[in-house]
């Protein structure tokens, strides 16, 4: 018997499964994210469509992705390959907008770093990890960056 866990993307969020479910195979796991997407998209359907469930087993690793498009029996079949197709693309979108976003925050703490300014975990978001510590030389050796000032800044004027 392994743990499934049933991570749910919806087209805001990422909502992780903790506990996850102990099923005895991925065919039952398969089984068990349909029953799962055909509960949520209930009375919602057209708002779900791009939903995704990634299921992963007990070590982390990916199984398989279920969209919530491919199991929407409110469509059509001879439609469904049109909307799993849109679907598909809306949450390939998200996902690439997802990055991104991390991308930056990584980078503006990256940044922060550099000119050693406290990094604000509201920086980091709720998905990265804590950046790495590099080893610094000794503060005396280190000539503090040189700050520009912008034509016009208070700053630069001089007080009458």
């Amino acid at each position: 018997m392994t743990r499934y866990y049933f991570n749910l993307w919806t087209s805001r969020q990422l909502l992780l499964d903790r506990d996850g479910t102990v099923l005895p195979d991925e065919t039952a796991a398969k089984a068990h994210a349909r029953v799962v997407a055909c509960d949520l998209m209930r009375n919602r359907a057209p708002n779900t469509r791009s939903w995704r469930l990634d299921v992963r087993d007990g070590g982390g690793g990916p199984c398989f992705s279920l969209l919530f498009a491919s199991v929407d029996e409110t469509v059509p079949p001879e439609l469904r390959a049109a909307f799993t197709d849109g679907s598909t693309k809306a949450a390939t979108l998200r996902d690439a907008i997802h990055d991104v976003r991390l991308s930056l925050l990584q980078m503006k703490a990256t940044m922060a770093r550099a000119d050693r300014l406290p990094t604000s975990p509201r920086w980091m978001g709720p998905r990265c990890r804590s950046p790495v510590r590099f080893r610094h030389e000794p503060a005396e050796s280190i000539t503090p960056p040189r700050r520009l000032v912008r034509r016009g800044s208070r700053a630069g004027r001089s007080r009458r």
